[in-house]
């Protein structure tokens, strides 16, 4: 679902349990985004299945996996 979205859209915006004071923080600037994912973010369903389910951080064509400005 997300490729086919990402192709329709400038920016992606996903949320984990953050603020909406902190969301905001970060979306009108006020506050530079940083972080890492615990996970990947696979770009496609042969990214998936390409993926071994026991090793984590091994999937070849992921999303960023880290908050950047």
């Amino acid at each position: 679902m997300i490729p086919e979205l990402a192709a329709h859209a400038d920016t992606l915006v996903a949320t984990f349990g953050v603020s909406d004071e902190a969301l905001m923080d970060v979306l009108t600037g006020r506050v530079a985004p940083r972080g890492r994912l615990p996970f990947d973010l696979p770009r496609s369903m042969a990214a998936v299945d390409a993926s071994r389910q026991d090793v984590p951080f091994d999937t070849v064509a992921r999303s960023s996996g880290t908050a950047t400005a």
